[in-house]
């Protein structure tokens, strides 16, 4: 792996896509470290809710239960971009 590669997380493609579901962003323009918010138009307080429940939706047999305040605080804390979202879903996905 070259050095500025990144590791993507198993979920990350399914996150793409319904990132760009929901904000009308085409795929191909989201990459891992698109802003949720500065560069995709996201709003984590309002289409961030509709994501978790798409996600936990999703992973459902996975027994997935991402909680929206959660996942909102930990993005604020970090950089909001979509691979930080997606290491959030894979972590609670590992941890079962």
């Amino acid at each position: 792996m070259r050095k500025n590669q990144i590791q993507l997380p198993a979920c990350y493609e399914k996150i793409q896509l319904i990132i760009a579901v929901t904000t009308g962003n085409k795929v191909r323009d989201i990459s891992p470290h698109s802003n949720l918010v500065t560069d995709l138009g996201l709003s984590l307080s309002f289409d961030l809710p509709e994501i978790v429940a798409t996600l936990n939706h999703e992973y459902e047999a996975d027994s997935l239960n991402l909680i929206t305040a959660e996942v909102r605080e930990e993005l604020e804390a970090a950089e909001p971009t979509v691979l930080e979202l997606a290491k959030i879903v894979q972590e609670v996905r590992d941890l079962g």
